[in-house]
C-alpha cells in the first residue's frame, strides 16, 4: 500500500512538531525547494534554497533535518545561509 503522505507533506508536520516557523514549498516554476517564514505580525519570508531539488524526496528530508538541527542549536538563526551553492548535493 503506498504512503499517504508525501515527503513535503511530512517534513512540514515535523517543522510544526518543533515549533519553528518555516515551511517548505515545491516552486512552481523553478527545480529548487524554496522556505518560506512565517514572520510575527503574519508577514511571510520566502527564499529559493539552491542545491536542494524539489523532485528529490531525499532533498526534502535532508533540508527538513538541516532546519530543525538549526532550530535546536543556540547559535543565531540563519536558515538563509543554507541556500549556499556548496549546501546542494551535486
Amino acid at each position: 500500500m503506498p504512503c499517504l503522505v508525501s515527503p513535503l507533506e511530512r517534513a512540514n508536520g515535523i517543522l510544526r512538531l518543533h515549533d519553528l516557523p518555516l515551511r517548505i514549498r515545491v516552486r512552481r516554476h523553478s527545480q529548487w525547494l524554496s522556505v518560506y517564514e512565517i514572520l510575527p505580525g503574519g508577514g511571510t519570508r520566502e527564499r529559493a534554497m539552491r542545491g536542494y531539488s524539489g523532485q528529490n524526496d531525499a532533498d526534502v528530508q535532508r533540508l527538513c533535518d538541516a532546519l530543525v538541527q538549526q532550530g535546536r542549536s543556540d547559535l543565531p538563526k540563519l536558515w538563509t545561509s543554507l541556500a549556499e551553492p556548496s549546501a546542494g548535493s551535486a
